[in-house]
């Protein structure tokens, strides 16, 4: 006798099993997705799998991940993860807003793309809530930066807000140290 998963069945001799084929269907969880079978009504839920490492689930190409940043058009989840991931010369845009809750620090030259979204915080910190650097370059464009506490970007290297920018903060918005 030859079971499908579904609870089909047939007997035969020496004859393989029939032809089911399943479907992979994404829960749009991020994590599962649901099998089923098209010869009968038979579902499962199974844990998403990605084995190749590009972050789409194998069965059902879900995304795997909620994607806050790209880094030269790569997704990641973490503002540690872009900062990772990025070189000299690379692109952050947010594909959300961000809180701070600690300084950022900016050691490399970058371009962060607010893409309409913000950075805030609500700390004090004497080097900012974003400190760049001496020797990094950094342009921030098309969103707001502000910290409602103290000073929102410390500047010991090199700070470039372009016009669709907006800096705030209640100590300074922009406060360039020389030692």
């Amino acid at each position: 006798t030859y079971t499908c998963a579904c609870g089909d069945s047939y007997t035969a001799d020496e004859v393989p099993a029939l032809g089911h084929t399943y479907t992979y269907t994404s829960n749009n969880d991020k994590k599962t997705h649901t099998i089923g079978c098209e010869k009968g009504d038979y579902t499962e839920i199974a844990d998403c799998a990605d084995e190749d490492g590009d972050k789409l689930c194998d069965k059902c190409a879900q995304k795997l991940i909620d994607p806050k940043f790209t880094v030269d058009g790569v997704e990641v989840e973490t503002l540690e993860e872009a900062l990772a991931l990025a070189v000299n010369g690379s692109v952050i845009k947010l594909l959300d807003n961000v809180v701070l809750t600690e300084r950022l620090t900016l050691d490399k030259e970058l371009r962060i793309d607010l893409e309409g979204y913000s950075i805030t915080g609500a700390f004090e910190d004497a080097f900012g809530m974003i400190y760049v650097k001496k020797g990094a370059v950094v342009t921030f464009m098309n969103g707001l930066i502000e910290n409602t506490a103290d000073v929102a970007i410390g500047n010991y290297g090199k700070v470039i807000i372009e016009a669709s920018a907006t800096v705030n903060g209640e100590g300074a918005a922009l406060y360039n140290m020389y030692y």
